[in-house]
């Protein structure tokens, strides 16, 4: 069945004027639970690129969290590198030690032996002393006219037993001074011995070993600050190793705690890239789910950008000017869903399925940009238009406060200042 003109332009101004025969037409046509679903799928839409939103919020939020663990992770592993270079200094340090006491140990050994044979020379001394005295006796029997000389001698002798025991007491600790002493003495039992031929020299010889004697005491005397000097060394060294000792315990412990951390924030890390991957997959079905709904609003922005240039060119001939309207692209970043242009007059708008105040403010923007950039294409007087499927408080308003060509579901609702 072929429409007349008479016939058509009959049914539009009944679609135009006549509110029941358009609700009628619209639900004969399906138009109105289509476009409830298009309500629908638009808050749907605008729900998920919410949801969208607040998933990338929480992948910021991860990602940071992830690089707070990442750092605090570095840090732990700097301060565990430190503490093995501390630990092994501290290694170094105790073996340096261990070496120490070993050489004090030997040293303690060979103080040991070296006593022992103090000992056993100072059993040879008793033994020369009492062949001294022996000998003595026999000299105060022979040389009975030597009265003088033998009670000299006696004192010195006297004398003499008692450096002996001073010496006996002192040398318990020092090997070379007994050594010497004991030269010394053997010296002393063969001056004796020749005593009863140089009785003479007896006197001179005496004091001879007085004063070996005497230095021998002040040697000795030096070796026991020595040798107490190096007792207060040994006792630091042993408070020292003491407090390595515990500080070694102090820092095994810190290093196991630190890393029973590390294994927690290492569990804490698997965890974390689970959840950001089931993020990741939960964003995939997101991102599929918006691409299927961009698909479906795609194909209905073509119907409607069919069905708004229809309806401009119906409005334009009712008023007398034969103009077609077309979606038109200027460049990638200017296209306009209405546009057509005879020399005369340039009508150019946009489609959209629901349109808000702000709507006319960007139209109007992107207009006036479009037409310093291609002058050529706006040719006589200058009409925008908006078409949408429903309008929102307070566009009605703005369309007639800014001369917008203001079209709702094929009805006019602000006329064109043409």
């Amino acid at each position: 069945m072929v429409l007349t003109e008479d016939l058509r332009e009959s049914i539009l101004r009944l679609l135009r004027e006549d509110e029941e025969f358009r609700t009628l037409v619209l639900a004969y046509l399906g138009l109105q639970e289509l476009f409830s679903r298009i309500d629908k799928l638009v808050e749907a839409v605008e729900g998920l690129q919410r949801a969208v939103e607040s998933q990338r919020e929480s992948l910021n939020a991860l990602e940071s969290s992830v690089k707070v663990l990442a750092a605090s992770v570095k840090s732990l592993e700097e301060t565990v590198k430190r503490h093995e270079q501390r630990l092994s200094e501290l290694t170094r340090v105790t073996e340096r030690h261990e070496q120490l006491l070993n050489k004090l140990i030997e040293i303690s050994e060979r103080h040991e032996q070296l006593l022992s044979k103090l000992i056993e020379i100072t059993e040879r001394h008793e033994q020369l002393l009492n062949k001294l005295i022996e000998i003595t006796e026999r000299h105060e029997q022979r040389l009975s006219e030597l009265t003088r000389v033998t009670e000299r001698h006696e004192q010195l002798l006297n004398k003499l037993i008692e450096i002996s025991e001073r010496h006996e007491r002192q040398l318990s600790k020092l090997i070379e001074v007994t050594e010497r002493h004991e030269q010394l003495l053997s010296k002393l039992v063969e001056v004796s011995e020749r005593h009863e031929q140089r009785l003479s020299e007896l006197t001179r010889v005496t004091e001879r070993h007085e004063q070996l004697l005497n230095k021998l005491i002040e040697v000795s005397e030096r070796h026991e600050q020595l040798l107490s000097k190096l007792i207060e060394i040994t006792e630091r060294h042993e408070q020292r190793l003491s407090e390595l000792t515990k500080a070694v315990e102090e820092l095994r412990r810190i290093t196991e705690m630190q890393a029973k951390q590390l294994e927690r924030h290492e569990q804490l890390i698997i965890r974390l890239s689970e959840r950001v991957d089931s993020c990741e997959r939960r964003l995939s079905r997101i991102e599929r789910d918006v691409r299927s709904m961009k698909r479906t609003l795609d194909r209905m922005s073509i119907s409607l950008e069919e069905e708004a240039n229809d309806m401009v060119t119906y409005f334009l001939k009712q008023r007398g000017y034969e103009l077609e309207t077309r979606p038109t692209r200027f460049d990638t970043k200017y296209e306009f869903d209405i546009y057509g242009s005879n020399g005369k007059l340039t009508v150019i708008g946009e489609a959209k399925v629901r349109a808000g105040p702000r709507s006319v403010s960007k139209l109007l923007e992107r207009i006036r940009r479009a037409r310093e950039l291609w002058p050529e294409r706006f040719q006589g007087a200058i009409v925008p238009v908006l078409y949408c499927m429903r309008a929102e408080p307070g566009v009605i308003e703005a369309a007639e406060r800014e001369g917008v060509w203001l079209l709702e579901s094929m009805r006019e609702r602000v006329p064109p200042r043409i």
